[in-house]
């Protein structure tokens, strides 16, 4: 079982922002950003059910959100919210070189062009 650690994650600028743990609850852990006002408060969150050597399945629910400050037509600020959520579901029979294999596509999912291209400029793959 890993530790409950600061988290250093990449928003592609030069510098990594650290999440460092809020709390914890059961299973649930949240992380926030180190340096963020509170308005602006980007979380890492991680819900971890079920256990492997006893039951059937074990999922793993993660959330990334990233607040922003959206300005209308009329100059009026508001605080809104993009989110990642993200859920893993492991067998028990699923073997650990399998599942690092699965947990390795996920990560490069979200690294492939087409899939970028899809995210961070709405472009539907033809």
């Amino acid at each position: 079982m890993s530790a409950i650690a600061p988290l250093s994650l990449s928003d592609g600028s030069q510098t990594a922002v650290t999440y460092n743990p809020a709390s914890k609850d059961g299973n649930n852990v949240t992380w926030t950003a180190a340096a963020s006002s509170v308005q602006l408060q980007p979380k890492v969150y991680v819900d971890g059910k079920g256990n492997l050597t006893t039951g059937n399945t074990r999922r793993i629910k993660s959330t990334v959100s990233f607040p922003y400050v959206d300005t209308n037509l009329n100059n009026e600020s508001t605080y809104k919210t993009g989110y990642i959520n993200l859920e893993i579901v492991l067998p028990r029979t699923m073997a650990t070189a399998d599942v690092t294999k699965l947990r390795n596509l996920g990560s490069s999912l979200l690294l492939n062009s087409v899939i970028a291209d899809a995210i961070d400029n709405a472009q539907n793959p033809y």
